[in-house]
């Protein structure tokens, strides 16, 4: 049968983009559909605009010790001045992104696509359809809002950069990594902050994502509505795949560009590569930052796992290699003394 293209990626983010590019590279005929900006979360309202916001609260502090080292800092904060240069810096990096996606040839539609089968997509401004030997589901996760009272009336971190004006103050409901990391930064920019976690401890876990509409063509979904895929990232229908947030393996941008690259690989150069999960760093961009990798406390229960440890240096970690005997231990998954 003959497609319109090789490949039509949904979603212009870390991982699309990656596996556009190759493919387009191995000599496929691709097109990637954004409804939004290219880029993704990442660039236009994650990783990028998020540091920029968190290296900003930081100057508070220094600003009330600056006298102790000799300086005299007459300061006062620009919200609207953070904004603006903050959208100038994503505006850049688009730009860089749509440029590395028209150089091997990828073709960029400014729409919505939806699903409609096995190699087929419907753009939904245009009204018109497109047909592919496969499709790659790149669509990424979105906040899930809770249904409660005065729900109608929050923000989810994709409004908060855009905000008019600092608010006075904010109550943060979550205990994942968004959620510390904007307690952090709002409270560095001067706002009373509030966070809100019906847990016993925050940074346990992360958003689960929620998506619709591939049933259409048979794709299975996990309980979380995330795409199921296999090691290969290829769903249960064949010629459909799908990386990145939507799948709800790991919601980071390396692991999403990974993720694109080999999928790139496997397809369109005839080279199978299958991303490795299990050691993935992270890091939270809180005050103090934290940065993990490889097993939790709970899950190494002994001591010769942290003596297989390489120690990261300059940290708090690296203070591990010095541990010779246990503070407390974990006993069925229980803390134990300490």
């Amino acid at each position: 049968m003959i497609y319109d293209h090789d490949l039509v990626v949904i979603g212009a983010g870390s991982g699309g983009v990656r596996a556009a590019r190759m493919a387009a590279t191995h000599g496929a005929k691709v097109v990637i559909i954004e409804e939004f900006r290219v880029g993704g979360t990442c660039v236009i309202r994650g990783c990028v605009p998020k540091k920029l916001y968190s290296h900003a609260s930081r100057f508070h502090d220094l600003f009330d010790v600056a006298s102790s080292f000799g300086w005299e800092v007459d300061a006062s904060f620009d919200w609207p001045a953070l904004v603006a240069n903050t959208e100038k810096e994503i505006t850049r990096l688009e730009s860089a992104y749509t440029s590395n996606l028209e150089k091997p040839g990828v073709e960029i539609i400014k729409d919505r696509g939806v699903v409609t089968g096995p190699n087929s997509m419907h753009l939904v401004g245009a009204d018109r359809d497109l047909t592919a030997k496969y499709i790659l589901v790149a669509t990424g996760a979105r906040p899930n809002i809770p249904h409660i009272p005065g729900a109608k009336l929050a923000i989810t971190s994709n409004e908060v950069f855009d905000l008019a004006e600092l608010p006075h103050s904010i109550m943060i409901e979550g205990g994942g990594y968004i959620a510390v990391e904007f307690a952090a930064i709002l409270a560095g920019l001067g706002v009373n902050t509030t966070l809100m976690y019906r847990g016993d401890c925050i940074l346990r876990g992360f958003d689960e994502d929620i998506r619709r509409g591939l049933d259409k063509a048979g794709v299975v979904l996990e309980s979380s509505g995330a795409i199921k895929v296999d090691a290969f990232s290829q769903s249960t229908v064949p010629s459909i795949y799908a990386v990145g947030d939507v799948t709800g393996r790991s919601q980071l941008t390396p692991v999403a560009i990974r993720e694109g690259w080999y999928f790139a690989e496997t397809v369109f150069n005839n080279n199978p590569m299958t991303v490795d999960h299990s050691l993935i760093p992270t890091a939270v961009f809180s005050d103090p930052e934290i940065g993990v990798v490889g097993l939790t406390e709970a899950e190494a229960a002994t001591h010769g796992d942290i003596d297989r440890a390489m120690a990261l240096h300059p940290s708090a970690a690296e203070e591990l290699v010095t541990f010779k005997g246990p503070s407390y231990t974990y006993r069925n998954g229980d803390k134990v003394g300490g």
